[in-house]
């Protein structure tokens, strides 16, 4: 019994050096990583860096923080911003942000409002310490800005992570619900007026493949190989839109494979890109005629967005150059 509460007492003991040795490490490893940016040119400022949570997690908490990039002036600020991590899984860690966060552009000023918004991401243990995953949440959000617009959601879903079966296979999904885009968009999208002030939903569930794992030892460019898009869908009020489909990209980031489209209502979503000025007048009518022959007087059509040699087509119907999935240096 004596030897068990002295194991007991030996372990505690290695285990508190152990977390005050990680509390240490956790501030000075943020406070280097953000001594380094303003190294960079990145003008950062904060109150106070601290480290809590024994005696299970390491809690990160910097209390009025304000970024300013280097080049573009863009600065980010907060009253307050937390990180937490597990003492026993430090690489995996959660960041939480306030209710209420600004955001100063060139001639604008935004106030983001936000309940529940927060991130994760991890990275495998492992010597190339390779990704795991990243999720970022919210629940009701709003976008205010000082120039008079604003944009709004009811919640927000982004997660992208390591799919698994293949060295660079990684998932990304999105779920967007209730979006109410600015007035502006709004009436230059339906300037009608036909359609609700509030997007139902954007879902976006897909695969992705580059040309190399993301881990340490990444090198040059991370470039796109190959999508696989299991669904993507807009629901805004009776406007439904799905689209499903494979694409393989080569290295000048030109796609080429099949996507197929799906849309209720279609000669409304035709009649808006047209008074939206997405498409001109003619390619409207052009499109409203072929898209008849292929509906076969449907209000759902369903064509293929085939890509090849460069080009789109839908269906029949010529749409020009296929755009680059890889920025053009």
């Amino acid at each position: 019994m004596r030897f068990l509460t002295i194991l007991v007492v030996v372990l505690a003991g290695l285990y508190g050096g152990y977390w005050f040795v990680g509390r240490y490490a956790m501030e000075h490893g943020v406070e280097g990583f953000l001594n380094g940016l303003v190294d960079d040119g990145w003008q950062i400022s904060y109150s106070d860096l601290s480290a809590h949570g024994f005696p299970s997690r390491f809690d990160t908490t910097i209390t009025d923080l304000s970024v300013t990039h280097p080049t573009n002036g863009i600065t980010w600020s907060a009253p307050v911003f937390q990180t937490f991590a597990l003492s026993y899984r430090p690489t995996q860690v959660i960041a939480v942000w306030p209710e209420q966060q600004v955001i100063t552009l060139p001639g604008d000023r935004l106030v983001v409002t936000a309940e529940g918004l927060r991130a994760s991401a991890g990275v495998d243990v492992g010597l190339s310490l390779p990704f795991d995953e990243a999720t970022v949440e919210s629940g009701p959000m709003t976008v205010v800005s000082d120039l008079g617009w604003q944009v709004s959601l009811e919640k927000l879903l982004f997660a992208f992570r390591d799919a698994g079966p293949g060295v660079a296979d990684y998932d990304l999904f999105l779920n967007g619900e209730r979006i109410v885009p600015p007035a502006e968009i709004k009436a230059l999208l339906d300037p009608q007026r036909t359609l609700p002030a509030e997007i139902d939903q954007v879902w976006l569930d897909s695969g992705l493949t580059f040309d190399q794992p993301l881990d340490r030892n990444m090198r040059g460019e991370i470039k796109l190989k190959a999508v696989n898009l299991r669904e993507l869908r807009l629901n805004w009020g009776t406007l439904g839109f799905t689209a499903k489909g494979q694409l393989t990209v080569d290295a000048a980031g030109i796609p080429t494979g099949e996507i197929s489209l799906s849309a209720q209502n279609w000669q409304q979503v035709i009649t808006l890109a047209v008074s939206a000025g997405v498409l001109n007048p003619t390619m409207g009518m052009m499109v409203q005629r072929g898209g008849a022959m292929l509906a076969g007087g449907s209000d759902t059509l369903t064509a293929p967005l085939t890509f090849k040699d460069g080009n789109m087509t839908l269906g029949p119907i010529p749409l020009g150059p296929a755009p680059r999935l890889i920025p053009q240096q």
